[in-house]
C-alpha cells in the first residue's frame, strides 16, 4: 500500500519539518504541579489581519507559495507556537516538556527528525523566557513561525510537482490496464473459463490497478492540502518546477564552521544575549560548544566521520541532551530567587542557548549532506529500474510471467520515484533551515501586511543576495579573528592539539608558518614547493584516511598514480592517523593549493 510506503520513507529519510507543531498538535498539559516561576508577561499578538485572498496569478513558483503561506497562516501559528513553547510549558521539567513530542510506544533509536524537532522548540523556549521584553517575544515567536511555515512550503511544493505530474501518468495507465481487464471478463464470459496464465495476468493486473488508485488518492490529497496552505483553488493549482531552486546546489566551499560563525554574528538570541549579560561573547560559546560536545564537533576531518553511523547517532544524542539540560536550565533561572544567583543562571542558561544553536546548525548541515548521498542512491536505484523497464519493453511479444514481472517492476519504480522525491524536498527544506538557523531572518509584521508580489521579492532577495552576503561577510570576519588569535591553530598538528588542549594552548612566537594564515588561503612562494611532505588530513580512524583517499582519487586526476602513506601517532593518550604523500623534491604546491581552493584540507611540511 502507497500510505506504508510513505511511512517507510519517511522512517528512511530524514525529516524536518515541525509546522505540525503549529498548525496541527500542542503539547499536552502535565497534571504535576509547576515549579514556581516568574510570571510570564502576557503576550499581545498583533498580526496582518486578513481581509481578501489574492487570487492566483499563473503558475505558482516556490517563492509565491512561501509568500502566500506565511502571509494567510502565520497569525494561526504564531498563537500556536506562543502557546505550544510558553503558555503550555512553563516551569515544566525537560520530561514533561519534550513528553508529547514522541510516540512513547517507540522504542526505535531517536532520528534526526527527533532532535531536529526536540532542539528546535527547546531554543523557542528558552529564549521567549530569558527576557520580559514583550515586544522581543512577540517579534522572536512571530519570524520562528513564519519560518516554520516556510520550511514547509518548500517541502509541499516539491512534492506537489511531483503529484501532479504521477497522477496524470496513473491515469494513463490505470486506463489501460482497466481495458485490459475488461478484455479478460469478455474473454471469461465467452469461453467460460480462463487459462493459468490469463488468471495469473488478471491478478497481476486487479492488484496493480489497486496500488495505482491507491498512490493516486494519496497524491490527491497532497495537492488539496498544498491548495489550503497557500489558499488557492486545487482544481486550478498550476506550479512552476523550472529552475526550482536558484540556490539548490549546496556550495561545498561553505564549511559547518562557516555557517556557525554567520549565526554568531546573526541569530537574533545572541544580540538578546548580549543585551542581557554583561560581556558575553558568543564566539566564546562556539569555543566552549567545541570542547564541551567533542565527539560531535567536525574538526575539520574533510567530511568522513560524518557518514558514519557512529557520528550521526552521537549528533543526534547530543542534540537530545543538549535539548533537555537547555530546558532545565531556563527553569533554573526562572525559580531562582537570590538576585546574585539569578544572574549566574541567567548567564549560563544563555551559554547553553548558544550551545543549543550551534548543535542545531550542525544538524542541518548533517541533513542536508545526508540527503546529499542519499539522493544520490535513490536516483541511481530510479534510474536503474527505468533501464530495465525500457530493456524489457523492446521485447517482441512480451507475455506470461515477463509481462506480470513488467507491471510490477512499473509499480517498484513508483515507489522508487517517490523516495527520490521525498529525499530531494527534505533536502531543499533543510538546506533552508540552515540559512534560517544561520540568522537568515526575511519575515517581519511589516512585510506580511504587504500584496503578495513585494513579499515574493522580498523572499528572492533573501535566499538569493542577503544570505549570500551573510556568509561571505562572517567568513572574513572569522578570518580577521583567527589571523590575531592563538598561533597553535597555524601549526602542521593543530588538530592533535586541539583535541589535547580544547584550544586554549598558551601563545608562542612563531617564525615562519607552515601553512599561511587562513586555513585555506594559498601558499605563496617558491619554497614551499620544495617541502617534500603533503598532509591531507588526520583522522581518530584509520579506515577513514583510506575512504578519504578513495573519494581524493576520485574527485582529483593528479592522485591517480600517487601512493600515500598513513603515519601514526599518540596524542594525548589518543591514536591519529594522518593521510600524507612524500616526495622528496617536493612540487605539492599546485595540487596543494588547487585543495585549499576548494576548501580541502592541505598542508605542507618539511617532515
Amino acid at each position: 500500500m502507497f500510505v506504508t510506503l510513505k511511512a517507510r520513507a519517511m522512517k528512511n529519510i530524514i525529516s524536518l519539518s515541525v509546522v505540525p507543531f503549529l498548525l496541527a498538535g500542542l503539547l499536552a498539559s502535565c497534571s504535576s504541579p509547576a515549579p514556581k516561576t516568574e510570571e510570564k508577561p502576557k503576550l499581545i499578538v498583533e498580526q496582518p489581519e486578513v481581509l481578501d485572498v489574492e487570487p492566483v496569478k499563473g503558475r505558482l513558483n516556490v517563492y509565491t507559495s512561501m509568500a502566500r503561506a506565511t502571509k494567510y497562516n502565520v497569525s494561526s501559528a504564531n498563537k500556536n507556537l506562543y502557546k505550544l513553547a510558553v503558555t503550555d510549558t512553563t516551569g515544566k521539567s525537560a520530561d514533561q516538556f519534550f513528553a508529547s513530542l514522541r510516540d512513547v510506544k517507540n522504542n526505535a533509536q531517536p532520528t534526526f527528525y527527533d532532535a531536529s524537532r526536540d532542539l528546535d522548540l527547546a531554543i523557542v523556549y528558552a529564549a521567549s523566557h530569558l527576557t520580559t521584553n514583550v515586544r522581543y517575544i512577540q517579534s522572536y515567536i512571530y519570524q520562528k513561525a513564519a519560518q516554520q511555515l516556510a520550511l514547509a512550503t518548500i517541502r509541499a511544493h516539491q512534492d506537489t510537482l511531483f503529484a501532479q505530474r504521477k497522477i496524470k501518468e496513473l491515469d494513463r495507465r490505470i486506463a489501460t490496464q482497466e481495458k485490459s481487464v475488461k478484455n479478460l471478463d469478455a474473454k471469461l464470459a465467452k469461453k467460460g473459463s480462463l487459462s493459468e496464465a490469463d488468471l495469473e495476468y488478471k491478478k497481476t493486473l486487479e492488484v496493480s490497478i489497486h496500488k495505482m488508485q491507491e498512490m493516486k488518492v494519496f497524491l490527491m490529497a497532497l495537492v488539496k492540502d498544498f491548495a489550503t496552505l497557500t489558499k488557492a483553488e486545487s482544481q486550478d493549482l498550476h506550479l512552476q518546477g523550472k529552475n526550482f531552486y536558484e540556490l539548490q546546489d549546496f556550495d561545498k566551499r561553505n564549511q559547518l564552521e562557516t555557517f556557525q560563525n554567520t549565526a554568531v554574528d546573526n541569530r537574533i538570541e545572541f544580540d538578546l544575549a548580549r543585551k542581557s549579560i554583561y560581556g558575553f561573547n558568543p564566539r566564546n560559546v562556539l569555543q566552549e560548544a567545541k570542547a564541551s560536545y567533542p565527539e560531535t564537533m567536525r574538526l575539520d576531518i574533510n567530511g568522513v566521520d560524518e557518514n558514519t553511523q557512529r557520528y550521526k547517532q552521537s549528533l543526534v544524542n547530543t542534540a537530545q541532551k543538549l535539548s533537555k539540560a537547555l530546558v532545565e536550565e531556563v527553569n533554573a533561572y526562572l525559580s531562582e530567587q537570590d538576585l546574585e544567583l539569578k544572574s549566574a543562571a541567567l548567564r549560563q542558561a544563555f551559554e547553553q542557548l548558544g550551545a543549543a544553536i550551534m548543535v542545531q546548525i550542525e544538524l542541518d548541515y548533517m541533513m542536508v549532506r545526508t540527503a546529499d548521498f542519499d539522493y544520490v542512491a535513490a536516483a541511481n536505484k530510479a534510474a536503474s529500474l527505468r533501464d530495465e523497464i525500457r530493456k524489457q519493453e523492446r521485447q517482441k511479444n512480451i507475455s506470461g510471467e515477463a509481462l506480470n514481472a513488467l507491471i510490477n517492476k512499473r509499480l517498484e519504480l513508483d515507489d522508487a520515484e517517490w523516495m527520490q522525491t521525498q529525499i530531494s524536498s527534505e533536502r531543499a527544506m533543510a538546506l533552508r533551515a540552515l540559512y534560517f538557523h544561520a540568522g537568515l531572518s526575511p519575515f517581519s509584521q511589516s512585510l506580511l501586511k504587504e500584496k503578495i508580489v513585494p513579499i515574493e521579492t522580498a523572499l528572492k532577495k533573501a535566499f538569493n543576495q542577503d544570505m549570500i552576503e551573510m556568509l561571505a561577510k562572517a567568513e572574513n570576519h572569522a578570518k580577521v579573528l583567527k589571523t590575531t588569535g592563538n598561533t597553535w591553530a597555524k601549526e602542521d598538528n593543530w588538530l592533535e592539539i586541539l583535541i589535547d588542549h580544547s584550544g586554549k594552548k598558551e601563545e608562542k612566537p612563531i617564525t615562519l608558518p607552515l601553512k599561511p594564515l587562513g586555513d585555506f588561503d594559498p601558499y605563496v612562494g617558491a619554497e614551499y614547493n620544495k617541502l617534500p611532505v603533503m598532509q591531507l588530513g588526520a583522522y581518530r580512524q584509520k579506515e577513514n584516511a583510506n575512504i578519504e583517499w578513495q573519494m581524493l582519487r576520485e574527485i582529483y586526476p593528479e592522485f591517480a598514480l600517487v601512493k600515500p602513506k598513513i603515519e601514526s601517532s599518540m596524542q594525548g593518550g589518543k591514536m591519529m592517523y594522518r593521510l600524507i604523500l612524500k616526495s622528496k623534491n617536493g612540487g605539492w604546491l599546485d595540487i596543494c593549493n588547487k585543495l585549499r581552493a576548494d576548501k580541502v584540507e592541505c598542508i605542507l611540511r618539511s617532515k
